[in-house]
Formats: C-alpha cells, sequence, structure tokens
C-alpha cells in the first residue's frame, strides 16, 4: 500500500518550533514570511501572501516614515527577506506572480475556494474562509489531497494561536479550527509536539471547570488592555494575561 504525505505546518512560537527540527527527510515543511530566522532545516513550500507594500501607508502616518528596520516593497519586512525568498529554490506562494522571485507562484485561489469554499446565502457563491497564513496553507493542502495527492498526517510545531495576540486568538484560530476539522473528517492525522500545544488546551465546556468568580482565575486579565509598539517593526502588540495560564 502507497503510503500518502506527511505535511509539517511551521511557526514561530517557541512553545513547539523546535520539533520542526526533529523532521525525517521526507516530510514536507510548509512555512511563511521569514520563518527562515528561526528555522534553519530544508523547507519543500514557503507562504509569503502579503502584498509587497503591506501596511506603508500605515505606518508612514503613523511614524511619519517606514520604521528602520524595514523597507519599502519587502512584503512589510526587509531586503534580507526578499532576497531569501529569491533564492530559496521552492515554490513561494503569492498574490500574484513576483517576476524577481524565480520560484514565486500564485496562490490557486479559485480552486481552493472550489474545493473547500463555503457557500453563502442569498447566492450560494462559494467563499474562501482563510484569515491567517496557515488557513490558507491547510486549505491548499486539503485541496492537493482531494486532488489524489494523498496526505497521512498534519503536522504543528509552532503554531500556538491561543496564546498569540488578540487578533490570532478570535479571528485565526476559529479559522485554524475549521481546517483541523476538515483535516480529519477526510482521514487526515493530526499531529502535535511532544512538548504539547495550546491549540487543544481549553477545558469541555460545563464539565470540571474552573471558578470564575475566583479572582484567582483572573489574575490580572481584568485590566485593560495595553499595547506596546515595536518600534523596529511598527507593530503594535496586545499586551493580555497569557492563555497559558488561564487554563494551565
Amino acid at each position: 500500500m502507497l503510503m500518502g504525505r506527511t505535511i509539517l505546518i511551521f511557526g514561530f512560537h517557541p512553545l513547539s518550533r523546535a520539533w520542526a527540527e526533529d523532521q525525517p527527510g521526507d516530510v514536507e515543511i510548509w512555512v511563511a514570511n521569514e520563518a527562515n530566522l528561526c528555522f534553519s532545516g530544508p523547507v519543500a513550500r514557503i507562504f509569503q501572501l502579503h502584498p509587497r507594500d503591506w501596511r506603508e501607508k500605515e505606518r508612514r502616518w503613523m511614524f511619519g516614515r517606514l520604521p528602520k528596520a524595514l523597507n519599502r516593497q519587502c512584503f512589510g519586512r526587509n531586503r534580507a527577506h526578499v532576497d531569501w525568498l529569491r533564492g530559496c529554490g521552492v515554490p513561494v506562494y503569492s498574490q500574484r506572480v513576483w517576476p524577481d522571485i524565480p520560484t514565486c507562484v500564485r496562490y490557486p485561489f479559485e480552486a481552493v475556494t472550489d474545493a473547500v469554499g463555503i457557500p453563502m446565502p442569498p447566492s450560494g457563491a462559494k467563499k474562501l474562509y482563510a484569515t491567517n497564513s496557515f488557513g490558507y496553507m491547510m486549505a491548499l493542502a486539503l485541496l492537493e489531497h482531494l486532488e489524489g495527492h494523498m496526505i497521512d498526517e498534519i503536522r504543528f510545531a509552532g503554531v500556538e494561536l491561543t496564546s498569540g495576540s488578540l487578533r490570532e486568538r478570535i479571528w485565526e484560530m476559529p479559522n485554524l479550527a475549521y481546517y483541523m476539522g476538515l483535516a480529519q473528517g477526510w482521514g487526515i492525522r493530526l499531529a502535535f509536539a511532544p512538548t504539547g500545544t495550546t491549540l487543544l488546551n481549553a477545558p469541555p465546556y460545563a464539565l470540571g471547570y474552573p471558578n470564575f468568580a475566583s479572582p484567582d482565575f483572573w489574575g490580572q486579565a481584568d485590566r485593560p488592555l495595553s499595547f506596546q509598539l515595536d518600534e523596529n517593526t511598527g507593530f503594535y502588540e496586545v499586551i493580555v494575561a497569557p492563555f497559558a495560564r488561564l487554563y494551565p
């Protein structure tokens, strides 16, 4: 019996990203954005789906200039990032083909939408549910699986959306969970790092639930959200009590 493929989806979170370094050579490692800054192994696919001028106008309005760590037309990153994409030698999925990146390919939005899109009222036209790079990666993997490029297992390393930013928790995690459910429903195994994962750490509803009325449960979570500006990148980071602390 022929074996299907094993794909590892790589993220940046330090809790579990090191697991990617332990993978055998037949595991396809799919990465996004500047993954080369925290992963030194070989990759099979790179996803850089941001516009070339991503958030440049916003940052110029905020600072009067681009932050010092960024360069124009670099997907919201710097020239070193684009140089890595140019020399990577593997498919780089983007919104369009960029001629200066030799292995760049356009992400197959239409085919993916047709395969895994959700029919929306009133017309029933399908909408691609994708709020983050991991969602796009999973959707493409499922398309390939349906097309006969069978996948046995999808692994996750460094993908810890429930302990990330507010956007990651409320928009991106449900999107990833949707595709995780589709994958399992289609017979694809899901696997996580031996160090554990925060993706599945919420308690069952109403069964063994914590005491939500206890001040010990909430800790500092009742304080207003605060924001910390990283002047090198121009990003605001939301500072909240870690999710892992609420559900140890």
